[in-house]
This record gives C-alpha cells, sequence and structure tokens, in this order.
C-alpha cells in the first residue's frame, strides 16, 4: 500500500478521495487531479497504473512475512523514510531529476526483498548456495536485487508486472544501474566509507565551493542506507518495536548457527547480547554519527529527526545503567 501510495502518486491520493466519498466518509468534495501533489511517475514514465500495482503485489508477496524484521513492513517502513528525507531537503541545495527519484524509491521497495531471516555472516560462513553464486560479497544484496529484475527482465519477464516496458532504453538502463547500485550500498560493510564519501561532499562544500549543488545520485543512495538503520531515528514506542523485531530474528539465526557449530554472529546469542547494551552502541558508534553527516546535508533532518535518536539513545543508557545495578 505505501508503495502503490507514493509510487503512483497523486494518483493513489486521488482514488482514496475518491473511495471515501463514494462511502460517505468524507464530507469535502472530490479535489481538482490537477491540484494534487505527488511524483507524478505515471505520466513522466508511462506507467500503467495497473501495472504498477501488479508489480508491488508480487513484490510484496516475494517478501517472508515469517521473518520477525525483514518483512513487507520493513520494506514499506524504509520506503517511506526515503520519501520523507526527500521531502526534507532544499531543492535550491541539490540537482534531483524525476528517474533518480523513481530509482530510489523503487530500490526502497526492493531492497531486502526474499530475505531468509538469516545475515550475509551467515551464508558466508555456511557457504550457502546465495554465498558461491555471488562469491561472498555482498550476498543478500546481490539476491534481492537481481530476484526484483527477474520478475521484469530475462527468461521469466512478466509483462503484466514490466513498470519499464514505455520507458525509453537509456531510462531503463539509467535506472537499473541506479537501483542496482543504491540496494548494493545497504550492504553494512559499506557504511564507514559511505560515511567518509559523505564527509568528502561536505568538505568540498564547505571549504572550496559554498555554493556547490549535490547531484541527486551522489546522495540518494547514501539516504536509502540511512532510511535502513532509521529504527532509532523513529519516535520511541516505534524504536523499541523495531529492536524487538529485529533482536528476535538475530537470536533465531544464533540457535541455527549454534546447531550447525558456525561461529555466531555478532549480537545473535540470545545468552550474552543484551538489548539496551546493544542500542547504547549502535546509537552511538553507528546511527549518531551517520544521521549528523546526513543533518549537515539536510538541515531538517537535524531539526526534526536527530533530537528522537537523542532521545532514543538516552532511554537504553537509562535501561543500561539500571540493568548494571541490579
Amino acid at each position: 500500500f505505501v508503495g502503490w501510495a507514493l509510487l503512483s502518486s497523486p494518483h493513489a491520493q486521488y482514488a482514496m478521495a475518491k473511495q471515501l466519498l463514494a462511502q460517505g466518509e468524507s464530507n469535502l468534495s472530490l479535489p481538482l487531479f490537477d491540484n494534487m501533489e505527488g511524483y507524478g511517475f505515471i505520466e513522466v514514465f508511462d506507467i500503467p497504473q495497473m501495472t504498477l500495482c501488479n508489480f508491488l503485489r508480487v513484490i510484496m508477496g516475494d517478501y517472508n512475512n515469517e521473518n520477525f524484521y525483514h518483512n513487507s513492513t520493513h520494506a514499506a517502513d524504509v520506503l517511506q523514510s526515503v520519501h520523507s528525507i526527500i521531502t526534507k531537503i532544499d531543492r535550491n541545495q541539490y540537482i534531483v531529476a524525476d528517474l533518480e527519484i523513481f530509482s530510489v524509491l523503487l530500490a526502497a521497495a526492493i531492497h531486502d526483498v526474499g530475505h531468509q531471516g538469516r545475515n550475509n555472516n551467515f551464508h558466508v560462513n555456511k557457504r550457502t548456495k546465495l554465498a558461491l553464486r555471488y562469491n561472498d560479497t555482498s550476498v543478500l544484496e546481490n539476491m534481492h536485487v537481481a530476484s526484483a529484475f527477474s520478475r521484469i527482465m530475462g527468461d521469466d519477464r512478466d509483462s503484466n508486472l514490466d513498470i519499464f516496458e514505455y520507458m525509453q532504453p537509456e531510462q531503463v538502463t539509467a535506472c537499473r544501474r541506479q537501483i542496482i547500485g543504491a540496494v548494493l550500498h545497504t550492504d553494512m560493510s559499506k557504511h564507514f566509507s559511505d560515511i567518509s564519501k559523505m564527509k568528502g561532499l561536505l568538505m568540498k562544500k564547505e571549504h572550496r565551493d559554498s555554493d556547490a549543488i549535490y547531484g541527486g545520485w551522489e546522495v540518494f543512495p547514501f539516504f536509502l542506507h540511512m532510511a535502513d538503520i532509521s529504527n532509532q531515528a523513529k519516535h520511541s514506542p516505534i524504536a523499541k518495536q523495531w529492536t524487538d523485531r529485529c533482536l528476535k530474528e538475530f537470536f533465531e539465526q544464533g540457535d541455527e548457527e549454534k546447531k550447525l557449530g558456525l561461529p555466531v554472529s555478532p549480537l545473535c546469542c540470545r545468552l550474552k547480547t543484551d538489548t539496551a547494551e546493544s542500542q547504547v552502541g549502535f546509537i552511538t558508534y553507528v546511527v549518531q554519527p551517520a544521521y549528523e553527516v546526513l543533518g549537515m546535508m539536510v538541515p531538517r533532518v537535524k531539526e526534526e529527526i536527530n533530537p528522537n535518536i537523542e532521545f532514543n539513545l538516552s532511554y537504553w543508557e537509562e535501561v543500561q545503567s539500571k540493568n548494571e545495578k541490579n
């Protein structure tokens, strides 16, 4: 639903308003379509609405909703979070093309499709078929993007799902390249190098050319990665729910690793992992420094989102302190 609401906007919003009026659930008149805000991808890329809906339904079904964490709800959350970051940018500081926005939102929708609740470390140590196929390199990320594209390209292409069918060939090539790059950048092993790259862009803007404008694809893969690790940037009740879900999935992996005689991956041992301690470390060394960089690039993130991170860090530090005293 979130994918439809964003990728087919403003058509989705118009359809929802029309339905509410038909059901007598709104006293407002039907707004003029031309006055509604949205991305307008349907017109820009000549995508049939039914084809887009079919594609999103299939992708949603390809997520494993038995996973506590890596499921279609997580995908929807990441998609919404990318959209939220994009809406906060100062368009005077960015050159952003419609194709780039479409690509990063689509990448968010498919970025964990087919995930089976086991991380790259597990696949590499177990020598799974996926690890062998992708040579131990961004195993899951390669699988996610290949799985999604196999629905609309290659021998298994389904024309009923092909959202690229009426796009120009050069648009399809660029969109595919951008989606692949963005999804591969969700690999946590690239986190610190991505932070360094973004700091480099900031230094260039600050010390060499204060009027420099960011290109959309310079930063959009970073936006997707930030959305993917945004649990602790949410309001506390939501952040705690995502924490519980994430650790439940990790612990299931740790249980299987023990049974198989594999090394237990970090944070995956239910007997040794302390929830509060794990979140204090994750926020302190990963999330907060990354969002400080993002906040310099998008000031509204610093004003509106980063206070959530500070609040959640204080909460987990307090829980950790109580646990240590007990």
